[in-house]
């Protein structure tokens, strides 16, 4: 007896739950990491001991990108509005929840990549050179 085959829509993908990207806190008490267990990623942060796991940053958008401080509970993540694909970097205060906007030009796309290993400076791309491509790296103090 053949069994009939099930067939799936996108929207049976779309509602698939994710979480990854886990990144460890500075004194290694703590794990960030991106879900989008609310229907878009944001950011959470569980107690390595397993206590508790908190949603830390609640947008309509998602959360593109994250890294954590080696030196201090500090996270920059990068996120885009709207769907426009240009991402801004904001600071976040994972224990206060306060987020500080550090990018602010919707024409520029930023993307993350790493903290110094003295935390004082994180690195990015962006094609804020000629507003296209290709990205170059640079970096600033935090």
């Amino acid at each position: 007896m053949k069994m009939k085959e099930k067939r799936y829509t996108i929207g049976d993908f779309l509602k698939v739950k994710v979480s990854g990207g886990g990144k460890f806190s500075f004194d290694d008490t703590k794990i960030a990491y991106r879900s989008n267990k609310t229907g878009t990623f944001q950011i959470y942060i569980k107690e390595v001991d397993g206590k508790y796991d908190e949603q830390v940053t609640d947008f309509e958008d998602n959360i593109s990108g994250f890294i954590y401080s080696p030196k201090e509970d500090l996270i920059i993540f990068s996120k885009a509005e709207k769907g426009n694909e240009n991402s801004q970097l904001f600071k976040l205060n994972p224990n206060t929840k306060e987020i500080v906007q550090i990018t602010n030009n919707s024409d520029i796309r930023y993307d993350l990549s790493s903290f110094s290993y003295d935390g004082n400076y994180i690195s990015y791309a962006s094609n804020e050179r000629n507003g296209r491509y290709p990205f170059h790296c640079t970096h600033f103090r935090n």
